[in-house]
């Protein structure tokens, strides 16, 4: 029998596997934002949005269930030196063959292009569209040496109680604040703990505790309705202003944390039980090397795809449900060709 480490590894490699399909389905799912109030596109697009809305949540959670605790295994400076080649460099490294790939096939104006264009898109993570993770993320790595010292006998009191401080004051009540339009200025923020790494913690929460079958029913039923005001609240705003109204979205929104909370659960619960089979857990085991890479290129392959077909229609439902997993394996099928090239790994980890 595998020790709980294990396990944890085994729904851990689970849950990242399922965020990063998540992440290709929302990517392909663009349409979503070519707001139409009478062509039906938009309708299953919102759907898609909603639905598939938990992935980046998610990879922030499993960043704290696998980070937090760092201290345990090295120092300060092997988790920087870590973060550099496993994020820094290869972000640094994808975003300027996007971005020269983008130039060949005409999507940008190369005349655009200079020094300036290069250091602000990638500090902002705005040269790349779908790249816009990784600054969020550094972000992230940059705090979480404070928040791993807390000793490991308090991190869940401290962790509990900063999420409910800031679920409360910096979620909740804005929130209701703008629902309601009740125009009350709420002066307080907490700042530890907010923002992504409100996430960060929560993950580490939902790992380390034993969450009763009544709590699990009680935050799965938070969940449906984080997902039903994300994806109801959305339609019926945008439908009624004629664009896409944001008042539901947003990975700090109320919304989206019942909803994503709720889904890292469920990967926690059924992750391990999944897994038990030798063949999914081979699978699932396999996948996980390239996720990252996926992440990397999967947008590449789409391009690929619609120059060699230009015919196809990214509007259409079938398209949009079809091209994910396809793209997904594509890319995972390329990336184990291509790490077979000396040194391909140092961008491509």
């Amino acid at each position: 029998m595998k020790d709980s480490s294990a396990n944890r590894l085994d729904y851990i490699s689970f849950a990242n596997v399922i965020a990063t399909f998540s992440v290709v389905f929302l990517h392909i799912n663009t349409c979503f934002w070519d707001f139409s109030a009478t062509e039906k596109y938009w309708k299953s697009a919102n759907v898609i949005e909603c639905v598939f809305y938990f992935a980046v949540p998610v990879f922030f959670m499993i960043t704290g269930v696998t980070l937090l605790d760092f201290y345990e295994r090295y120092d300060l400076k092997t988790f920087f030196t870590r973060r550099i080649k496993k994020t820094l460099i290869p972000y640094l490294a994808w975003s300027i063959i996007v971005l020269f790939a983008q130039v060949q096939m005409g999507m940008i104006d190369k005349n655009i292009i200079n020094l300036k264009y290069i250091i602000n898109g990638l500090c902002s993570g705005s040269m790349i569209s779908i790249y816009w993770f990784f600054p969020a993320l550094f972000g992230v790595y940059l705090s979480i040496p404070v928040l791993a010292a807390i000793p490991k006998s308090k991190k869940i009191p401290v962790f509990k109680y900063l999420l409910s401080v800031s679920f409360v004051i910096n979620i909740l009540i804005p929130f209701l604040n703008n629902i309601f339009k009740w125009q009350i200025g709420f002066p307080i923020y907490v700042t530890v703990g907010s923002g992504y790494l409100f996430y960060v913690c929560a993950g580490y929460v939902i790992c380390n505790t034993d969450i009763s079958f009544q709590r699990r029913l009680i935050i799965y039923g938070l969940s449906f309705v984080g997902l039903c005001m994300h994806m109801i609240g959305t339609w019926s705003l945008s439908m009624e202003a004629g664009q896409i109204v944001s008042t539901y979205k947003g990975y700090w929104n109320a919304p989206c944390i019942l909803y994503s909370t709720g889904i890292f659960l469920l990967l926690k619960q059924i992750g391990p039980k999944i897994m038990r089979y030798k063949g999914v857990n081979q699978l699932i085991f396999e996948i996980s090397k390239y996720t990252f890479g996926i992440y990397l290129t999967h947008l590449g392959v789409f391009w690929v795809i619609c120059r060699i077909f230009p015919a196809i229609d990214i509007r259409n439902l079938l398209w949009r449900l079809v091209a994910p997993p396809i793209i997904f394996g594509i890319s995972a099928g390329g990336i184990k060709l291509v790490r077979r090239i000396p040194g391909i790994r140092v961008i491509l980890p």
